[in-house]
């Protein structure tokens, strides 16, 4: 079986640009084939991944100006992170050049896949007992698109946090927009969060220290928390483990913390 329509429609995903029968025809593929389910989540890191960059500095206007006349022109893609944005556009191109027969023909791949050793009853009892999990990739699959948007954006911003001794090896990054509320937390290899907590974001200012959303994490994958509020002007950022329901006081034991 040729799975490379799959591995295409897989691309267009993690570029958040399917059609709702493509990402039924991929969600029904991965029903049945690990190998692009897996192909499909290290895409969607790789793309999410693009957000933990180095701080931004401002460039010479000079610079900058020859840099866009680059960029606009194609005539170089040097940064390696340029290079991934570039390959991640190149497969969106790819999938959209699929001709209407190779979409068929992806389809019905995918309804022959779907109907070896599988009823139509047996079917429709994995499609309910997976909802629940689907809904749950649906939304880190969001959560990872938005920030990787974010990360795109020619006026965003980005600051690395630190691992604090309840999260060694832990690597983490805030990317956000300023003057928006589209600011995230991007890391990986965050302990899982314990039974009963919660993990929690907060920011710092000149007024104090404020407590913002809670999350968990089952310690797979990329996590992306979304911290709701515009991160211009503020010093710092952290994340710390709560009691369940999160603190309104004092913060828990630090995981990251780090400059905004």
């Amino acid at each position: 079986m040729d799975h490379r329509p799959f591995h295409e429609l897989a691309a267009g995903a993690a570029l958040h640009d399917l059609s709702r029968s493509e990402r039924t025809l991929l969600r029904v593929h991965h029903m049945t084939c690990r190998a692009c389910a897996a192909l499909r989540r290290d895409l969607d890191e790789t793309a999410t991944l693009l957000a933990l960059a180095p701080r931004q500095r401002p460039a010479p206007e000079e610079l900058r100006a020859a840099v866009m006349r680059g960029i606009t022109s194609g005539a170089f893609v040097d940064d390696p992170v340029d290079r991934e944005i570039a390959a991640l556009r190149g497969e969106r191109r790819r999938l959209r050049a699929l001709s209407v027969a190779g979409l068929a023909a992806a389809a019905a791949l995918a309804v022959a896949v779907a109907g070896v050793g599988l009823q139509a009853v047996s079917l429709s009892d994995q499609l309910a007992a997976s909802e629940a999990g689907s809904r749950s990739m649906e939304r880190r699959l969001a959560g990872q698109e938005a920030a990787m948007a974010v990360a795109l954006a020619p006026d965003h911003v980005t600051a690395s946090l630190g691992a604090m001794p309840a999260a060694p090896g832990a690597l983490a990054s805030v990317v956000y927009e300023p003057g928006s509320t589209q600011a995230y937390l991007v890391a990986q290899r965050m302990p899982p969060t314990p039974y009963g907590h919660v993990y929690q974001l907060w920011v710092a200012d000149e007024a104090g220290v404020h407590p913002l959303a809670t999350f968990t994490y089952d310690g797979t994958g990329v996590l992306v928390a979304d911290f709701g509020t515009d991160l211009a002007g503020k010093k710092a950022a952290m994340v710390t483990l709560e009691p369940e329901g999160g603190s309104t006081g004092a913060p828990g034991p630090e995981l990251l913390f780090g400059e905004l």
